[in-house]
């Protein structure tokens, strides 16, 4: 079953590499969506299987290169069908 989650993270993140980091690992989980940043917090779209999606989450809670997240909210939203993964 396809879900579409509204991801925002706030904390001490390469704003760049978080980006980076966040589209490799959509494609490496075939999540579809987009990332991008505004109001000093990353904010990620991503949509995908429900075991898929629950894995990219897990690994974008994970520190990466150093970053500290601080805050991490999950809202479901209803499915926008994107067809890429993309860096906004």
């Amino acid at each position: 079953m396809l879900k579409h989650y509204h991801i925002e993270i706030r904390g001490k993140v390469n704003r760049q590499g978080y980006k980076l980091q966040t589209m490799i690992l959509a494609n490496r989980y075939t999540i579809q969506g987009k990332v991008s940043e505004g109001n000093n917090l990353i904010e990620i779209e991503a949509e995908g299987e429900e075991a898929k999606l629950d894995t990219f989450v897990a690994a974008c809670k994970k520190e990466m290169n150093g970053d500290r997240i601080d805050e991490m909210t999950i809202e479901k939203r209803p499915l926008a069908y994107y067809d890429e993964f993309i860096i906004h």
